[in-house]
């Protein structure tokens, strides 16, 4: 394919994007229709909303949430060529989707393991033991990718689940790049034609198009991850059109090969 070609197919991705970002904003007010409403409770002298019962499916439906308001903003940045920011947020997406595969197959596969427990129970801590006096009172937290990764290609059945494994991990370690700062992902920003660094993003720049075309990637998963949370919730209903708004999303950007049902 020539640059040409990819610089049309990334302007044709716009829609592309819209429609899933659309996709997904209908399906996750879909499922907040069967989740409680967040109550008030009183942390110290300050008043919070939280789930009073901290379900697992509450957990897979707050991961959604947070999922959606990451993909909406990965078009934005999109839209302004901010390839820094962009892939500082792409790992987030990929963790995210990861979570929501996580924890929507120990329902889904009826397996839900102590590496769930063990993460639910990371999840739901409170940031601060004392929220009046949060210098003295932090809470460790970081729960293993590793871990969450490994459980998934198990549970999917992978031919080779190590190997998934380690793309998994190298897909992770390159957007860490971008979050850390690395020096080879700063010089991303350097405009080889004006010969100075870009601060205000790459918009213009043919560089721009790998960009665009990568993030295919993360706005095909989250769609996966929408249709993950809707077999956990077990809402039979609306599988027919999340799987039809997955359809059409991979024959829009020609991956014919990805039309099959993901477990």
């Amino acid at each position: 394919m020539t640059r040409d070609e990819e610089a049309i197919l990334a302007a044709n991705r716009k829609e592309v994007y819209l429609s899933a970002i659309s996709a997904l904003e209908r399906g996750f007010r879909n499922i907040e229709q069967q989740v409680p409403k967040p109550e008030e409770v009183k942390f110290g002298n300050y008043s919070r909303f939280r789930y009073p019962n901290q379900e697992i499916e509450a957990a897979i439906f707050l991961k959604l949430a947070r999922l959606i308001s990451l993909v909406k903003t990965l078009d934005l940045l999109l839209d302004h060529g901010r390839v820094q920011e962009l892939c500082i947020l792409q790992r987030s997406v990929e963790e995210t989707n990861e979570d929501i595969l996580f924890l929507s197959l120990a329902i889904t596969e009826n397996d839900r393991t102590p590496k769930h427990d063990q993460f639910l129970s990371e999840f739901w801590t409170e940031d601060y033991t004392d929220p009046d006096d949060p210098i003295r009172s932090r809470i460790p937290k970081g729960y293993s990718r590793g871990n969450v990764r490994s459980y998934i290609n198990r549970a999917l059945k992978q031919p080779d689940p190590s190997t998934m494994d380690q793309i998994g991990r190298s897909i992770y370690e390159m957007y860490s790049g971008f979050l850390h700062g690395s020096a080879p992902h700063i010089f991303e920003l350097f405009d080889e034609n004006t010969q100075v660094f870009r601060s205000d993003g790459i918009k213009g720049s043919m560089r721009l198009i790998d960009y665009i075309l990568d993030a295919q990637n993360s706005f095909y998963r989250s769609l996966l991850s929408l249709q993950c949370t809707i077999k956990a919730f077990g809402l039979a209903e609306l599988l027919d059109e999340v799987k039809s708004d997955i359809d059409t999303f991979v024959l829009a950007i020609g991956k014919a090969d990805l039309l099959r049902d993901p477990k």
